[in-house]
């Protein structure tokens, strides 16, 4: 059942039932976002959402975390252009929960100056975060010069002198006049019953006192004169490069068009820039296009990075692709297999019920009808080949275009590479538009009939072998038509070869790439077409496949599966091109300091074990590698004992097991041994690298427990206490001393080893305190017990996002998988509850008393040392 319906104070309604898990997702949107402030408030929309946490009529400071978290559900909050939503996924059981916080924080924040003055920091640190992200900094660029009067072009986040210095009364007359009833939709999705969820509502949401909306204007951009190119010198390894064509609002009717053209350029791995440029070329370290549509005018975006001795080959490629777009149609194949992509979306989005309440939010919001999908499927269904290519000659105009590179190179050779593309491709453009379109024949499709299977039955679980003792375990659930695969065997990181360190990366990067009859770009092409999604994976103690795909494709994604795992090609020129990649991700490590902190943690922490390995390898290591590591890596990973496959979903079981046992079943399986010995830490090591940041990135951290440690409960129940937005480190560290926008407890449990600690990234000034206030809660949670209220908190929390999670047959995949790959029954991912709910205030308090009574590692990335 769904419906929609108007409070009495105006504010709307949309419920959507489903009975798929028992869950309720609440998502409160505002219409109200960065492109409505005023000059001199800019950043305070984003402020408002952070503040109204801190403190309503009803709860406290840090209460609304606190409870929400402590009935088992997740919440958060952000801040768009144009809208600001605030959401709770939760158990059905609290969902009235979920309800009081979000009607508190839409109509009942008290907006504290004192709390005020503690969240100006933590913005400010977000911001600081930002101008060390180079992705941040590159679409910051490209949206301040795309929108020179439109205030798409201010940063969502604000400016620092604004959060800094704006007063209580601007925070509160904002609020008060966009805040108001008839400016908000609540949208509730899941397992409820409406007559019941109505009155609930109105109980919450009824209290809030309608008022005056303010409308404000937005200035709006003079029409383009000609290509603007912006380069921006930066200290970052990476280049980027940004182009940008301006469009109509999302409800123009050529926006369907756009989406497709998009698709075919740059979404998947079979668009024709990815394909060209990442995957024959290799002159780029990603490409992708979106079309981003807004309540206002947006952008058509061509997005790269790169290094940029590239620069001047990707802007030819680049020129060739946009030409082919705009002179020849697409071919049939090519526009429905887009189609099905999109098509695909309706029922990856059942799968959850927050996919359920995003789609609805965003329809309601952007296209005033929250079931406005079928309408758009039906344009869709309605467009030919040569629309696109009329789309691409009417809106790839230079007059409209923007090039933004940010790069550490000269300036005058990144503008002369830009400027020259713009004259070519202008030539280019006015050429085609006298060339006469020719019309292919084409078939329209027909909606795809998918079986959606009922909800009520639970779901069934079968096991079979096959001929060489390979397991394959199914969960057969028909809730929604999708099907999710995962196949691991033990092995990654810690069982490759000294001096060939990256082999696992590089495996699982090439081994879908080619695989019997089929090249790489046919793979692409094969799985795009059926919507499916395949990729390899690897870590530190294992590797695999895994693939997502709906149920009317079973037989053929089955057909494509078996080649990939039983007659991968490891082609030498493929390899060779990864490599390529992976030494360039080497170069632009420096360029995230978070990350750079994590591999000199591992290093100290596991020092002379392979968990002390970058994952990613050496420039050495990474060039010796060979055709032949690859191969004998494959063989010793998916011939050993212990590996498993399992599938969950709309699936047919005897049609895998006899289509594997004619292929895999073949194999002998051989028992592998990778110990590894551990050194001692005798002593509390610390390790600084100098990076000319804003933030200092610091990792304080413990030796850990092993996978299938009788403490692996209590272990998540002191994670738990420690961190989410009701736990100690964010309350201590953040919401009370606002040191940090980021600050989380890590954990990692190895076959031979873990890791427990806790990361911060703050301004270098407070870097000093955050180790000693870190410090002070690993040793408060050892001397004292948590109290009773604080453990429940942290079991329900553990227990709800269990269930959250537990909604997409991948996430089933997955958990059976990997329980039963690391020896423990896969079964326990379903007493789950019964597992933390043993767990008390004792273990948990004695497993951090040896924890944390251990040597500490204590690492820092940033412009000074914090100790």
């Amino acid at each position: 059942m769904t419906t929609k319906y108007q409070l009495p104070n105006k504010m709307s309604v949309i419920l959507l039932e489903s009975k798929k898990a028992p869950v309720v997702s609440t998502h409160l949107w505002v219409k109200t976002g960065s492109a409505d402030e005023k000059k001199g408030e800019e950043g305070i929309s984003h402020f408002i959402e952070h503040l109204v946490f801190k403190g309503t009529k009803d709860f406290k400071v840090g209460e609304i975390a606190q409870t929400i978290e402590g009935s088992g559900g997740q919440l958060n909050a952000y801040t768009t252009f144009d809208q600001t939503v605030y959401h709770v996924t939760i158990s059905k059981n609290y969902y009235d929960k979920a309800l009081h916080a979000i009607s508190q924080m839409a109509g009942f924040p008290k907006f504290d100056e004192k709390e005020i003055d503690n969240e100006r920091e933590v913005v400010i640190e977000e911001i600081k975060r930002s101008e060390d992200s180079p992705s941040s900094q590159a679409s910051q660029l490209l949206f301040k010069t795309s929108f020179q009067k439109h205030p798409y072009g201010i940063p969502i986040i604000g400016y620092e002198k604004i959060i800094k210095n704006v007063k209580r009364k601007t925070l509160v007359n904002y609020y008060s006049k966009r805040y108001v009833p008839q400016n908000m939709t609540l949208i509730v999705s899941g397992d409820f019953d409406s007559v019941e969820m109505k009155s609930k509502i109105k109980g919450y949401f009824g209290q809030i006192k309608p008022g005056k909306l303010e409308k404000r204007a937005r200035k709006k951009d003079s029409p383009g004169k000609g290509t603007v190119v912006k380069v921006n010198r930066a200290t970052f390894e990476e280049t980027f490069v940004y182009l940008a064509w301006k469009v109509p609002d999302i409800k123009h009717k050529d926006i369907v068009a756009l989406d497709l053209m998009s698709m075919m350029l740059g979404e998947g791995d079979s668009a024709r820039l990815y394909r060209s440029m990442r995957l024959e070329s290799a002159i780029v370290n990603y490409v992708g296009t979106s079309c981003f549509t807004l309540k206002d005018p947006g952008l058509f975006l061509i997005a790269a990075s790169l290094n940029a001795k590239n620069m001047g080959e990707f802007f030819e490629e680049l020129e060739d692709g946009l030409k082919a777009m705009m002179l020849f149609s697409p071919s049939e194949a090519e526009l429905k297999r887009c189609i099905t992509l999109l098509e695909s979306d309706e029922y990856y989005d059942l799968e959850t019920v927050d996919g359920l309440n995003r789609k609805a939010g965003f329809l309601d919001y952007f296209m005033g009808d929250y079931r406005y999908y079928p309408k758009y499927l039906k344009q869709v269904y309605g467009l030919k080949p040569e629309d696109i290519a009329k789309t691409a000659r009417k809106y790839l105009n230079p007059k409209n275009l923007t090039i933004t590179i940010m790069t550490k190179e000269e300036k005058a050779n990144a503008e002369k590479f830009a400027k020259t593309f713009a004259k070519n491709f202008g030539k280019e453009f006015k050429d085609c538009q006298k060339m006469k379109l020719k019309k292919e024949k084409y078939s329209k499709p027909k909606k795809r009939e998918t079986r959606l299977g009922g909800t009520g039955s639970a779901p069934e679980f079968k096991e079979f072998q096959l001929k060489n003792g390979l397991r394959m375990i199914f969960r057969l659930a028909k809730d929604t038509p999708v099907i999710s695969m995962r196949t691991a065997m033990l092995g990654g990181l810690r069982s490759e070869p000294s001096g060939k360190e990256g082999l696992t990366d590089l495996l699982s990067r090439s081994w879908c790439s080619g695989a019997g009859d089929l090249d790489e770009h046919q793979i692409n092409e094969l799985t795009d077409s059926m919507a499916a999604r395949l990729s390899a994976f690897g870590g530190r103690n294992s590797a695999g496949l895994s693939v997502t795909m709906l149920s009317p494709h079973e037989k053929n994604i089955l057909d494509l599966l078996e080649k990939i795992i039983s007659s991968p090609k490891f082609e030498k020129d493929i390899l060779e091109r990864e490599k390529g990649m992976m030494l360039e991700a080497l170069k632009t490590q420096m360029d995230q300091p978070s990350h750079v902190a994590s591999l000199m943690f591992l290093k100290e922490i596991f020092s002379g074990h392979p968990y002390a390995r970058d994952p990613q390898g050496t420039e050495e290591s990474i060039r010796s590698l060979t055709r032949e590591d690859v191969v004998n890596g494959y063989k010793k990973l998916t011939h050993s004992v212990g590996s498993l496959i399992v599938v969950s979903g709309q699936c047919d079981p005897e049609l895998w097991v006899q289509r594997l046992n004619d292929s895999v079943g073949t194999w002998k399986l051989v028992e592998s041994s990778n110990s590894s010995p551990l050194e001692t830490l005798s002593s509390e090591k610390f390790a600084f690298k100098n990076l000319d940041k804003e933030q200092t990135h610091i990792i304080t951290g413990f030796r850990g427990l092993v996978i299938g440690s009788s403490q692996r409960y209590a272990m998540q129940i002191m994670q738990s206490i420690l961190g989410g937005m009701g736990g100690r480190l964010f309350t201590e560290l953040r919401e009370k001393a606002s040191l940090a926008y980021s600050v989380s407890p890590i954990n990692f449990e190895g076959t031979d080893t873990g890791y427990c600690g806790a990361y911060i990234g703050c301004s270098p000034d407070k870097g000093k305190k955050a180790v000693a206030m870190m410090m002070s809660e690993f040793e408060k949670i050892s001397q004292e017990k948590a109290s009773g209220a604080e453990l429940e908190r942290a079991k329900r929390y553990l227990i709800g996002r269990h269930d959250i999670e537990l909604q997409r047959n991948s996430a089933f995949a997955g958990g059976i998988l990997f329980n039963e790959l690391y020896g423990l029954p896969y079964q326990e991912i379903f007493s789950y509850s019964d597992r933390i709910n043993e767990v008390t205030a004792s273990d948990v308090q004695a497993l951090a008393q040896k924890i944390f009574s251990q040597k500490k590692v204590c690492v820092a990335v940033g412009p000074s040392q914090p100790w």
